[in-house]
């Protein structure tokens, strides 16, 4: 990962297999002590994923728990529930209780992807069961009283058929709310606001993306309000199918990505940054292989080598500006 130009990992971890999951991640912490690399965690579902609800992709209630409040007592897709908003804080507090002190774990994405439907996640709007702006403030307040280092990671809820301002979907997650009603806590200058980018999003390249962007999160950073961290974002770029995508609209997407994500779309309204300064931070989705999958892992079969298509854009992600950078992928990628 270090050679491939990586410094940072997302790892998941799911209420009903908690303790399962932070085994794992304290055998990763223990491989990657020597390496540099640094971890995020994500809460990423309730319940352990089945069929019904693409093995926890996504809870299909759009909430953060799945018992009380605006639920029917099962996560959206028939698996009953056992998580109340008052257990799904419970449980971020035994998390970071458990990595308090730790410098390896430096941020926490309080929810994979929550969803803003009707019945669903609101922003702003007061509502204890739906005010998702309230459970980051709630959840993040409550971490910090274990260990105020931690970064408090805020996803925008993601909606494929309107945003907040009903001026048009916002599938990567809906901040356009984020700056009237921020996410505020006890501990100023910790909250970093998140979306997901992938290629399936409509439109996914050139201006009419770059102008969705600029409007849906891109305005944070722009009118320096707060960061945002891409947590999601990848394609296969080797001519596999991607949710619908082939490989000419992959790679229109990513090249329209990467300079934006650099700083190079000033001129249309996105994000600028000076020589020197921290380009707009990303996770890419996903190391290893998995054939089949969109994305289909950054690994060919042997789980070692690098599928070249994916490594020649992730590549041009940039930690530092640099001066004239270069932007797009190599001919024949």
């Amino acid at each position: 990962m270090v050679a491939a130009g990586f410094n940072c990992i997302r790892m998941s971890w799911v209420n009903a297999t908690k303790e399962k999951d932070l085994a794992t991640i304290d055998r990763v912490i223990a491989a990657v002590a020597d390496t540099g690399l640094r971890l995020i965690l994500d809460n990423h579902t309730n319940e352990a994923g089945t069929p019904a609800d693409g093995y926890g992709a996504q809870q299909k209630n759009g909430l953060w728990y799945d018992v009380g409040g605006l639920s029917d007592s099962t996560n959206g897709a028939g698996v009953p529930g056992t998580v109340t908003d008052r257990k799904f804080l419970a449980d971020w507090v035994t998390v970071a209780r458990h990595y308090a002190g730790n410098d390896i774990v430096i941020g926490f994405d309080l929810r994979n992807e929550p969803l803003h439907y009707r019945g669903q996640c609101t922003w702003g709007d007061g509502n204890i069961d739906s005010d998702i702006r309230l459970m980051y403030q709630r959840v993040g307040n409550a971490i910090q009283e274990v260990d105020v280092a931690k970064l408090i990671i805020a996803e925008g809820p993601q909606n494929w058929k309107s945003s907040f301002a009903d001026l048009g979907p916002a599938p990567e997650g809906d901040l356009t709310l984020a700056k009237s009603k921020p996410v505020v806590l006890n501990t100023p200058n910790k909250v970093v606001y998140s979306v997901h980018e992938y290629p399936n999003y409509h439109p996914n390249s050139g201006p009419v993306a770059i102008a969705r962007m600029n409007y849906v999160w891109g305005y944070l950073i722009s009118q320096n309000i707060a960061p945002v961290w891409i947590g999601e974002m990848g394609a296969s770029l080797d001519g596999n199918v991607d949710a619908g995508e082939n490989l000419s609209s992959q790679r229109a997407w990513i090249t329209t990505l990467l300079p934006y994500l650099n700083g190079h779309e000033g001129m249309r309204g996105g994000p600028t940054f000076t020589e020197g300064q921290q380009a707009i931070g990303t996770d890419w989705w996903a190391w290893g292989n998995f054939e089949g999958d969109s994305p289909d892992g950054t690994l060919e079969n042997d789980w070692s080598t690098l599928r070249p298509g994916q490594a020649a854009a992730y590549s041009q992600l940039r930690q530092i500006v640099e001066p004239e950078l270069p932007v797009g992928l190599p001919p024949g990628h």
